[in-house]
């Protein structure tokens, strides 16, 4: 295959894909050609959208590829997506920071830094396939360890987990900074990353 229909072949497989695609798989669907190369295209392809004035880009999320559009389009991506998205609520945000930031930790660590029971966020967390259980602690009564997963990764736009913002970093009561807009997807995008 030449360059331009590999780029191509890659850009198109991105674009109708439902979720993440990693090197493996396009790998795989593109005949065994070389995760490197894969890399190589998709960073010709995003120099290519940014020369062209494009709304949208390739980002590495977790290890695998997916289009994001650019921040400064949030408006409009927001009122598509708003009638099709399921939000997580307050509470399942808070207890998934807790478990971002504090993880593996426990359940009942957890509703003392909440100050409420949490099975039933953590129920609605796993189901959602947001956090996972890594194991069992050392304490009394051996309580299940919960940690973030991939899904969790993909769903907030991150490479790793160590991509979350520091606490010194968040402004605006715990919002983001504007350079890292995030989608109502729950995604966030950061030009030139």
């Amino acid at each position: 295959m030449r360059d331009e229909e590999l780029r191509q072949a890659i850009e198109a497989l991105l674009f109708v894909a439902t979720s993440p695609l990693s090197p493996q798989k396009l790998s795989d669907l593109m005949g065994g050609i070389k995760p490197g190369q894969i890399q190589r295209i998709v960073e010709g392809l995003n120099l290519s959208y940014q020369n062209e004035g494009r709304s949208f880009r390739i980002q590495e999320i977790a290890g695998d590829y997916q289009f994001f559009t650019l921040p400064h389009f949030s408006p409009w991506v927001e009122k598509l997506l708003a009638e099709r998205k399921r939000r997580l609520s307050p509470q399942a945000l808070e207890t998934l920071a807790i478990i971002a930031y504090r993880g593996p930790i426990n359940r009942p660590r957890i509703e003392a830094i909440r100050g409420v029971n949490a099975d039933g966020v953590l129920k609605t967390l796993l189901e959602r396939g947001l956090i996972r259980i890594k194991g069992r602690g050392n304490s009394v009564g051996r309580p299940l360890l919960y940690g973030t997963s991939k899904s969790f990764l993909q769903y907030f736009g991150l490479k790793r987990l160590s991509d979350l913002p520091r606490w010194k970093e968040l402004s605006n009561n715990g919002q983001p900074k504007a350079e890292q807009v995030p989608l109502s997807d729950g995604h966030s995008f950061q030009e030139g990353s």
